[in-house]
């Protein structure tokens, strides 16, 4: 299925690799008028903008903290300022800290509520006021299954991803009947380089990487182009009876206990 996103400005956070990138380069390829991008800074941004080009499409790099409430708003501010609305927000951006009960700190669960729950709420608080002027929008969120089953020693990432299943349900209610929808998808395991990441810190990689899949239904985690897919029909126009749902992406893993 080929989703049209003609015309639409969007912005993404968490652009500048992974899944956030996939998507801001979906949302181009599908006929986006522009692409507003946010990450840390630049240097994050690098690959991105390369492929963008590529592309031709329009697009506005914003950087900055997403722990700071100010810049999730700001970075909403700036695109309808540029491009005089904003049709579609996606929020990606996220960090994973493995923290256990008896280590966590104050300091390690507030970061990890602020850039994974207060960021993508006051980015959608900003943005839903200009789509319910506008009378029309769409909003995803980027969850987890780690937000519906929970994880050990990922008690702050699952909380927070928990909580982003019930703030897309709460706002989708509270939003009805002004033609602004809003999703959230909840990955699996995705290849991106933050995964990569945890596999080379296992002692031994490769066999902790091989564990790993042996978990997997299908032998195989997933891509950041099939959520980037999951992310635009969730999106797009074409499926406008969509709202308050929790999309889950991964490849089988949540559906029972393991392979037979």
């Amino acid at each position: 299925m080929k989703f049209d996103f003609t015309g639409k400005i969007c912005a993404v956070t968490g652009a500048g690799a992974g899944m956030g990138q996939a998507i801001s380069l979906m949302l181009a390829e599908s006929g986006a008028k522009a692409v507003v991008m946010v990450d840390l800074s630049e240097k994050h941004m690098a690959e991105t903008i390369d492929k963008m080009k590529a592309i031709g499409t329009d697009y506005k790099c914003v950087y900055g903290d997403l722990s700071q409430v100010e810049f999730a708003k700001k970075f909403v501010e700036e695109t309808i300022e540029t491009y005089g609305t904003i049709d579609v927000l996606v929020n990606v951006a996220g960090i994973v800290q493995v923290n256990s009960l008896d280590t966590i700190t104050e300091a390690d669960f507030d970061r990890t509520m602020a850039i994974n729950v207060k960021a993508p709420m006051f980015a959608t608080q900003v943005a839903a006021r200009k789509m319910v002027e506008q009378g029309h929008g769409s909003i995803v969120v980027i969850a987890s299954t780690a937000g519906i089953m929970g994880v050990g020693n990922r008690m702050a990432y699952s909380t927070s991803k928990g909580a982003l299943v019930i703030m897309c349900k709460s706002i989708a209610a509270e939003l009805a009947g002004t033609n602004v929808r809003i999703n959230c998808v909840c990955p699996g395991t995705v290849d991106t380089p933050s995964m990569e990441k945890r596999f080379q810190a296992m002692p031994d990689p490769v066999a902790g990487k091989k564990a790993f899949l042996a978990k997997e239904l299908n032998g195989r985690i997933g891509t950041s182009e099939e959520i980037a897919k999951t992310v635009l029909f969730a999106a797009s126009d074409e499926v406008d009876y969509l709202n308050g749902a929790a999309l889950i992406v991964d490849g089988g893993m949540t559906c029972c206990t393991g392979k037979n």
